[in-house]
């Protein structure tokens, strides 16, 4: 391992650590700093995307984790209810495949110029139909994904929480946020050190040749034992113990989580890794050194964030 790998780690986790202090005064940083990571993961997965064949609109990829945000940020503060949630979201969707849909019928000259530079025989209408499908898929991974983390850093002011009325220390934000950290960084590291010490048969060679089953399995066991750590810690705190209870939680709910939460980080991992290989790229980018880009360093990071915002929601209904 490289030092400069080593450095970058390090000053992520220090990163990490300052967010989560800065949620003792305000939730505005930890938002606009993983709102900016979203937007660059857009732009990156965008651009492997086009490299691959898929062509789509960037601009407006890399704009949709904002419009995201606003719209939560609005219905978070008015307590509205998951029905308005879901409708907005479904609107801004159509929105954006409408917009992209049009713009790309206008724009005449630089339409025909994207035709050109992917070979595309089919018609202008055609094109500018499967850039909007493909734009489309990238509104959802990795942009709505990567909503989910903000999601779990305002858990505590979704409606579902605020009917349990003993929920107001703001504990289970912090302890869903420390959950989805600590399995997927625990899961990636025991993946990691199983896979190099027991080897064996590769996981999926295709598409990812250093990862083994050895090494999988190795991930799943560290996602459920850094769960159950990390809630052994907070059960050291009164007010956890009776907001986790009060939305049902148990034990057996923090090794599901750890569990599933493992693999769904290898997941998407894989699925990460798949699109690199089918644009020819090593990296999603380089803005940060000896790691990669923003979806390198969070590929599974997401998917685990989308995984425990979902089951907690579905605990406290």
């Amino acid at each position: 391992m490289s030092k400069k790998r080593v450095i970058t780690g390090a000053l992520i986790v220090l990163a990490v650590v300052a967010l989560f202090l800065s949620r003792m005064w305000t939730s505005v940083i930890f938002d606009l700093a993983f709102g900016a990571l979203a937007v660059i993961a857009c732009l990156e997965v965008s651009k492997v995307a086009s490299e691959s064949g898929k062509f789509n609109s960037i601009y407006f990829v890399a704009s949709y984790p904002a419009v995201l945000y606003l719209f939560a940020m609005i219905f978070i503060n008015k307590h509205y209810s998951f029905n308005y949630y879901i409708v907005a979201y479904l609107s801004v969707m159509i929105v954006y495949f409408l917009a992209i849909f049009l713009t790309t019928l206008i724009s005449k000259k630089s339409t025909v110029n994207e035709m050109g530079k992917y070979v595309y025989k089919g018609k202008k209408w055609n094109f500018a139909l499967d850039k909007a499908m493909y734009s489309l898929a990238l509104l959802v991974y990795p942009a709505t994904l990567f909503l989910a983390i903000i999601g779990l850093n305002h858990i505590n002011e979704l409606p579902v929480f605020i009917a349990h009325t003993n929920i107001t220390s703001g504990m289970i934000s912090t302890f869903a946020l420390v959950l989805m950290f600590a399995v997927t960084m625990v899961c990636d590291s025991m993946a990691m050190i199983t896979g190099i010490t027991f080897k064996g048969k590769k996981l999926c060679p295709k598409i990812s040749p250093n990862k083994t089953i050895s090494g999988a399995i190795g991930g799943l066991v560290g996602g459920a034992i850094s769960a159950l750590i990390v809630y052994v810690i907070f059960a050291q705190f009164p007010n956890f113990v009776a907001e986790f209870s009060a939305i049902g939680g148990s034990i057996w709910h923090i090794v599901i989580i750890g569990i599933m939460g493992a693999v769904l980080s290898q997941i998407g991992d894989i699925i990460a890794s798949m699109l690199k290989r089918r644009a020819g790229v090593k990296d999603y980018g380089d803005i940060f050194p000896g790691h990669g880009g923003v979806m390198d360093r969070m590929d599974g990071l997401i998917f685990n964030a989308a995984f425990i915002l979902i089951y907690f929601i579905i605990l406290a209904l």
